[in-house]
């Protein structure tokens, strides 16, 4: 974050970090500044240079937990988390649980829910379906806003959090010119890591946000990527599609060969030791079943949608060679782990010869 204070006020300026209370990460130094600081806390105005939803992004996809909205200022993971068990339903936030519309369930009566629902307009939660669901964890994305993020934070710090510096603009940048700095939440291999091992769309569309804020000042998807493209990837041997950051929209259009270049890369500006930690190997994260045996001797990122696999990464052979690979199998029918298996054989297949 850049934040900046004085006597009475602390002003924090969003920089889109994913990590702010989100329950994955429990070390939250944001969070202890802000509840232990006696000051009065004003948020910056967000100002949006891109959209919640990426280009080309499926538009009843909404409720699903790998599509959240995209935000200057994520809190919670931009995530309603809820559990279902003999008791009902609770939800974290507990402050959305005022977002429910409908009956409380329980498994000693008559009503039969099934997951619950947001509407597409308004963050409203209701029950729809007829199955109950089954006893366990679950989450909706919620629709981002300014005043539900004044709302959320005043609620968790238990204080007044405003969004007012226009009252006294003049005050508000002097202020900011004289003592604004930066605020590290944490490690960056911290966010990359489970961002790689659990293909997390959401950290992924923040991260290239937060590169936009360092280089720009400002959050544009647009606008880092084209130049991303003119600049540091200059040099790729085909010139890609690219419009969001994580991938989800089936605009994107990349060549093996492209991503053959910025793993090299990558490699190269990175070094194996921190690629190794970065990316999961064999039976890990979402390479979970595959290339088990070739734990420690595979680092790869997997792709999906449906019709759709791809598996980029790096290979150590049998004869002790490094080499970086990247398949892509587009349009087929039938399974993806049938699809992720024929990737697995030949993967072997090139380790045991090479």
């Amino acid at each position: 974050m850049r934040y900046a204070e004085d006597d009475s006020m602390l002003l924090i300026y969003s920089t889109g970090d994913p990590t702010f209370l989100h329950p994955d990460f429990k070390d939250q130094k944001l969070f202890n500044l802000l509840s232990t600081t006696t000051k009065r806390i004003i948020i910056q105005p967000l100002h949006y240079g891109f959209s919640p939803y990426g280009a080309g992004w499926s538009w009843d996809d909404y409720t699903e937990e790998y599509m959240v909205e995209r935000s200057s200022f994520p809190i919670y993971g931009n995530l309603l988390r809820y559990s279902y068990n003999d008791k009902g339903f609770s939800f974290t936030p507990a402050i959305l649980r005022s977002h429910y519309s409908g009956p409380t369930p329980a498994v000693n009566n008559n009503l039969q829910t099934g997951r619950l629902y947001r509407s597409m307009y308004n963050n409203t939660i209701f029950p729809f379906g007829k199955n109950r669901p089954r006893f366990g964890n679950y989450s909706i994305p919620f629709i981002t806003s300014d005043s539900l993020l004044l709302v959320l934070l005043s609620d968790t710090l238990h204080k007044i959090v405003l969004d007012e510096p226009e009252i006294y603009p003049d005050t508000f940048q002097n202020i900011y010119n004289d003592s604004a700095r930066s605020f590290h939440s944490r490690p960056v291999d911290s966010l990359f890591r489970p961002m790689m091992f659990n293909s997390d769309n959401f950290f992924a569309e923040q991260t290239l946000l937060m590169v936009s804020h360092e280089k720009f000042g400002s959050m544009s998807d647009t606008n880092i990527i084209d130049s991303l493209l003119a600049n540091d990837l200059k040099d790729m041997p085909t010139k890609p599609r690219w419009v969001d950051g994580s991938g989800l929209s089936r605009y994107n259009l990349f060549s093996p060969k492209d991503f053959i270049y910025i793993l090299d890369k990558i490699k190269k500006e990175f070094g194996w030791k921190r690629i190794k930690n970065i990316l999961p190997t064999g039976g890990q994260g979402t390479l979970t079943g595959y290339y088990e045996k070739e734990a420690g001797n595979i680092y790869a990122k997997t792709g999906s949608m449906s019709n759709n696999v791809a598996l980029s990464g790096y290979l150590v052979t049998e004869k002790n060679r490094e080499l970086v690979f990247s398949v892509i199998v587009n349009n087929f029918s039938g399974s993806g782990r049938s699809c992720r298996k024929a990737i697995e054989r030949l993967l072997k297949d090139i380790r045991s010869i090479n």
